[in-house]
């Protein structure tokens, strides 16, 4: 039995940005826990990750930053997370089991990665690109973001619905 979460006729854009948004951003904060974990366990400062997406336009010297750096890195992240949410949600068909809805999420998540890795990170953060590298880390926090980007048709549902 596929469980789909029901279309609401008057489901709108701003459900589904609303949803895209949170769901982006709650896969924002899972991507960075995955990340965080793997640097602690890797031996290395917890807000590294958080110190290298500060160096998208700060350079190497964002890797010595203090409170400033990371607030700036982690506005960075969650405003991709979020917009990358949204993307998802706008893409994503309004009936949408949930399993599929699961798997188009992980699929996402690794497009994103992929896409980061290869295209963005090369020519906006450098120094994040050598760090990260496609580590097992890397994809392991964006299959977390995608993830919680399977929440999209349960989220938009809700705020269609007004559910709480």
């Amino acid at each position: 039995m596929t469980s789909e979460v029901a279309v609401v006729q008057h489901e709108s854009v701003g459900d589904t940005v609303l949803a895209g948004a949170l769901a982006g951003a709650i896969g924002g904060a899972l991507l960075l826990a995955g990340a965080m974990t793997a640097a602690a366990m890797g031996g290395m400062d917890i807000l590294s990750p958080i110190r290298l997406i500060g160096a998208t336009f700060l350079g190497s010297g964002a890797l010595e930053g203090g409170a400033a750096t990371v607030a700036f890195g982690l506005t960075i992240h969650m405003a991709a997370s979020i917009a990358w949410g949204i993307l998802f949600a706008a893409i994503l068909p309004r009936v949408t089991s949930i399993a599929a809805a699961l798997v188009a999420g992980l699929a996402f998540g690794l497009m994103v990665m992929l896409l980061m890795l290869y295209l963005v990170l090369p020519l906006v953060n450098p120094v994040m690109h050598q760090a990260v590298d496609g580590t097992n880390a890397f994809v392991f926090s964006h299959l977390l973001f995608g993830l919680a980007l399977s929440l999209v048709p349960i989220l938009r549902h809700r705020f269609a619905t007004g559910l709480d």
